[in-house]
């Protein structure tokens, strides 16, 4: 996951500061709440603090908390609250910017091509996936865009996935 790829300067560069010897504070993130799937990554940066997680399994809510204005460039004050909110803006689209780049999927087709394919195993020929399989096209499709399944699918929770996915009844 993009999670790894967040180190010190990438955070830097979210929150729009530089990374020098004096700089106060931690940059660090943190991913939380994994076993509960309804995960939260935290980034922390100076006084600032950027929260990422998943509402209703479908809508990807992004914020930014400020504790000290000055971390930002900005003094207290009402006269401040427009380039507050456009610095915030700014942050924010960073941020969901990074983790869209992170999290950009596609498929791989040559990987699938080589699963189709017929597998030697000593003497033995195993077949490989029938990618044009209306079930198994499903199945793929269900698996690879679980958003919410980030510790791994267990085998009793896909049928009712792929069942719900596609509106499907449980005798068809």
């Amino acid at each position: 996951m993009g999670l790894f790829r967040l180190a010190a300067d990438k955070v830097a560069y979210i929150f729009g500061v530089r990374v020098t010897k004096r700089l106060r504070g931690k940059l660090h993130s943190v991913l939380e709440k994994l076993d509960h799937g309804h995960h939260v990554m935290r980034i922390y940066c100076k006084n600032l603090v950027g929260r990422m997680y998943e509402t209703f399994s479908t809508f990807l809510r992004v914020e930014v908390c400020v504790n000290r204005m000055k971390d930002l460039g900005l003094n207290k004050g009402l006269e401040n609250l427009e380039c507050l909110r456009r610095k915030l803006v700014a942050i924010t689209d960073r941020f969901a910017g990074f983790e869209a780049q992170s999290l950009n999927v596609h498929v791989d087709f040559p990987l699938f091509q080589r699963m189709a394919l017929p597998v030697l195993a000593g003497k033995t020929k195993v077949a490989g996936i029938k990618i044009h399989d209306t079930r198994m096209m499903r199945l793929m499709e269900v698996l690879l865009h679980g958003g919410t399944q980030l510790n791994g699918w267990r085998s009793a929770d896909i049928h009712p996935a792929i069942l719900s996915t596609f509106g499907l009844s449980a005798t068809s």
